[in-house]
């Protein structure tokens, strides 16, 4: 589903896929540096959501990264390849198939 229109100052377009168990968010910046806007922007739910206890790790290199956070009952992953990024805030009991359908993905 395109939602584009929810957040264009975020992207050039906004994809949401959901399998009816989660929801990814696939954003497709201008540029890198949109990309780099969009991940730190998003970066903020992740932040907002260590209330509590929580347990996260971050990787970052030239054109890619991702942090990902389990909080509670929460999972959380936002990746960013190049000028592209995918966000995943859903239920921890769903960490399995998100962890398998990014890979899928590439991210």
């Amino acid at each position: 589903r395109d939602a584009t229109t929810a957040y264009p100052e975020l992207a050039e377009h906004i994809y949401l896929a959901d399998n009816g168990f989660f929801t990814v968010e696939f954003y497709d910046a201008e540029d890198e540096a949109g990309a780099r806007y969009i991940y730190n922007t998003l970066e903020g739910n992740l932040e907002s959501a260590k209330d509590g206890s929580y347990n996260g790790t971050t990787v970052t290199f030239k054109n890619y990264s991702k942090r990902v956070l389990s909080a509670d009952d929460k999972y959380f992953v936002i990746s960013r390849i190049d000028d592209t990024v995918v966000y995943v805030e859903e239920n921890s009991k769903h960490k399995s198939d998100i962890k398998d359908v990014l890979e899928q993905l590439g991210y």
